[in-house]
């Protein structure tokens, strides 16, 4: 994720004009101009200018490589929500937020043109260790930064004065959590959360001063997303009112990514067609519980258990996808509304409530549920399945093995059989022309043809919403 370039608070003693790059033929090109961001931790500090439009050389009449420039951004300081690797994303000409061609000014990116689901992306540095950006494909606003493990700047911040947690000075970084420049062990398992309702009050009073404090407010309130392990390996812990995100290996305080995401540059109604791609090509995932994570089921881009308590609304949800029509529901006695040019995705509501019950996944759906075991890869949606990018047959006289990897990685569990751990129920023949895996504590439903191994639909349930 991306911006145009850099001012004398990354370059030190250079001036505040756009600085000239010499380009490295093998790296993407671009256009455009825009302002970068001083660095400084506090969202209430004033900008630079911006940038005047050209190619003006720094002071001391100097080109800088993209290798110079690329390497002045990977250590630029982290100060959410809207400034990553030298860019401010409150800095572009349009009043949303800053474009990927305003971020690429220099044309030192690399182009990432196979990403969809609304976005496209490019890189700065080497693909996933440097720095990535996603872009609206229609406005090509910048929504999200993924930074990685080659990325030496940080985020610094303080403990809120005469706040509940003392006085200390954080730093997070690649490979560390300090306080008081001690490392800071990060406990996954930890019971009454103090840790990570320490670091959100710290960052929500350095960056968000103008929002009350509360001291358990990341954890009672849903503030935060704490989860121990995302399937992958992976533990993620994110202060949602910043959109800002650290990634690292479970169990661990050795951070090795950032992410965020920039309301300007997302994909919705005032994008239609960008819209439109990321519904159909959103992942899928099933109902996760546990405290500060709780999610899900989740299709189309659309949680269905959120906001808290009691979860998404119909007209939440059609101002997510846009343009939804009304439909009869296939279950009696509920509303249904319906998006997409083959009506690929279907949301069942309570007519009283208007919470969401269902959704539905059924032809012309492109996202998919992956599941991963650290050597198998299964990628399941409508009308396709692959095991490790290659199209797989489900015996469905012992579909117990597929079957258990799907629900481990839905329910975040280790379980040998997931028919006898009661984690899925395998139904060969359901005697009405269907094959049928459920995974009821993931909420998900998948209904296949009869012996076939390509879906027809996929359901998630909230139980809110019956």
């Amino acid at each position: 994720m991306n911006r145009p370039l850099l001012l004398a608070s990354i370059f030190g003693g250079l001036s505040l004009g756009l600085i000239h790059c010499v380009t490295n033929p093998s790296l993407g090109a671009g256009a455009g101009q825009g302002a970068v961001q001083t660095g400084d931790a506090s969202v209430d500090a004033p900008l630079p200018p911006a940038a005047e439009a050209g190619t003006p050389i720094s002071e001391a009449g100097l080109a800088i490589s993209c290798a110079d420039l690329v390497a002045q951004m990977l250590k630029a300081p982290i100060a959410p929500p809207s400034g990553y690797a030298g860019f401010d994303l409150t800095r572009g000409q349009n009043p949303k937020g800053l474009s990927f061609d305003e971020a690429n000014a220099a044309g030192c990116a690399t182009l990432d043109p196979s990403q969809r689901g609304g976005y496209r992306t490019a890189h700065w540095g080497t693909a996933v260790q440097g720095i990535t950006a996603y872009y609206n494909m229609e406005s090509r606003l910048i929504y999200s930064f993924e930074l990685g493990d080659a990325y030496t700047g940080t985020v610094r911040f303080q403990s809120r004065a005469g706040g509940s947690y003392g006085t200390h000075s954080y730093e997070i970084g690649a490979g560390k959590v300090l306080r008081d420049g001690a490392d800071l062990p990060l406990d996954w398992t930890e019971v009454d959360r103090t840790t990570w309702n320490e670091l959100y009050d710290g960052m929500m009073a350095s960056f968000a001063p103008t929002v009350t404090g509360a001291p358990n407010a990341c954890t009672s309130g849903g503030a935060c997303l704490i989860l121990p392990d995302d399937g992958l390996g992976r533990a993620i812990f994110g202060v949602r009112p910043l959109h800002f995100y650290i990634l690292a290996p479970a169990g661990t305080n050795k951070v090795n990514a950032f992410y965020n995401f920039w309301d300007g540059g997302k994909a919705d109604c005032s994008t239609p067609t960008a819209a439109l791609e990321a519904m159909d090509d959103s992942s899928i995932f099933g109902f996760s519980g546990g405290s500060g994570g709780a999610t899900g089921p989740y299709l189309g881009g659309l949680d269905l258990s959120r906001p808290r308590p009691n979860g998404l609304t119909w007209q939440a949800a059609d101002a997510i996808n846009c343009n939804g029509k009304q439909v009869t529901a296939s279950d009696p006695g509920y509303g249904a509304i319906q998006w997409g040019p083959a009506g690929e995705l279907t949301l069942e509501y309570n007519k009283t409530t208007n919470i969401a019950y269902k959704a539905i996944a059924t032809a012309g759906y492109r996202g998919t549920i992956d599941a991963y075991d650290g050597t198998t890869k299964y990628s399941l949606g409508i009308g396709k399945l692959t095991k490790d990018g290659a199209p797989f047959t489900v015996d469905w006289a012992n579909a117990v093995p597929f079957a258990s990897l799907l629900a481990n990685n839905l329910n975040t569990t280790s379980d040998a059989d997931c028919v006898v751990a009661t984690s899925c129920v395998v139904t060969p023949d359901d005697g009405q022309g269907h094959s049928v895996l459920a995974f009821p504590s993931a909420e998900l439903t998948i209904v296949f043809p009869t012996g076939t191994s390509a879906a027809q639909s996929i359901t998630g349930v909230w139980a809110n919403g019956k």
